[in-house]
């Protein structure tokens, strides 16, 4: 904040990786193709809640051989706070956590040629980095329609 109460302007900066590399073939005729990813970042903390978040899982293609176009897919991902963010959150009267972790599992399947349906499963560990946050379970689906 200015010395006059505005809002201070500063340029983000940070630095992202990703990883992605295919595993191996799997099935009886190797058609299923497994695959590895894991990504990181880090940002200055000053213009943004979060300093750094990292992500990994693995993908599964053709899950079911009659179904091509299937893919399944595990994963972890935690997003961290910068020390300001969990400041102003004591300031609150909140007890934060560096991070927040979310588990997830999902389902992808084309179920139309112009069609693809995606249930999902995630269970977030201390949502909103609160320790007096209940654990939350969410399930939802994306469906995704194309021309």
């Amino acid at each position: 904040v200015t010395l006059l109460g505005a809002p201070a302007q500063a340029r983000s900066h940070g630095v992202y990786a990703l990883i992605e590399r295919r595993l191996g073939h799997y099935g009886a005729s190797g058609v299923r193709t497994l695959s590895g990813f894991a990504r990181a970042g880090l940002a200055d903390g000053d213009t943004t809640d979060f300093r750094g978040s990292w992500s990994a899982g693995l993908l599964l293609d053709k899950v079911f051989t009659l179904r091509p176009d299937s893919q399944a897919s595990v994963g972890m991902h935690s997003g961290c706070l910068s020390d300001k963010a969990r400041a102003t959150m004591r300031d609150a009267g909140t007890s934060p956590k560096k991070c927040e972790t979310t588990a997830e599992v999902t389902y992808a399947d084309r179920l139309l040629p112009f069609m693809t349906l995606q249930p999902d499963i995630q269970y977030v560990f201390g949502p909103g980095a609160d320790r007096s946050a209940s654990d939350v379970l969410i399930v939802g689906a994306r469906l995704t329609i194309s021309d």
